[in-house]
């Protein structure tokens, strides 16, 4: 359960969630303010603490780019977000989209704009191609 009153009594602090996604197949020529502000609409008016786009080595680099997106989230808005950033609509055709859960071994060693491959990660989800 979280609160919802307006107490003005007590104090809470704000709890924030980190939502984290592999983006791939997208045109080689793309570059991270670009994904940046796909997702900054993406999520809307939800409260965003911070977006980052780290671009990673794609086996393939000449025919697509891939991306780790980490967006930082209220903790109310975490699930809202993640619904969002799973949207196919929300994102070009042909693209693929998942979810990442960041191993803790990983996350304490490896800084995600350091990351050069995506071995790091473990990929939740379902391409987002369109339907036949």
């Amino acid at each position: 359960m979280v609160g919802r009153s307006t107490n003005t009594k007590l104090k809470s602090v704000t709890t924030v969630r980190e939502v984290n996604i592999f983006v791939s197949r997208l045109h080689p020529s793309t570059v991270a303010n670009e994904l940046h502000e796909c997702v900054s609409e993406v999520v809307g008016n939800l409260s965003v603490e911070s977006i980052t786009c780290a671009k990673l080595n794609s086996k393939f680099a000449e025919l697509y780019s891939s991306y780790h997106v980490a967006v930082k989230v209220n903790a109310n808005d975490f699930s809202a977000a993640i619904d969002m950033l799973n949207a196919p609509d929300a994102w070009p055709s042909g693209a693929l989209v998942r979810m990442l859960i960041i191993q803790q071994r990983c996350r304490q060693r490896i800084h995600p704009r350091l990351i050069g491959c995506a071995d790091h990660f473990m990929a939740l989800g379902r391409e987002n191609t369109p339907q036949d």
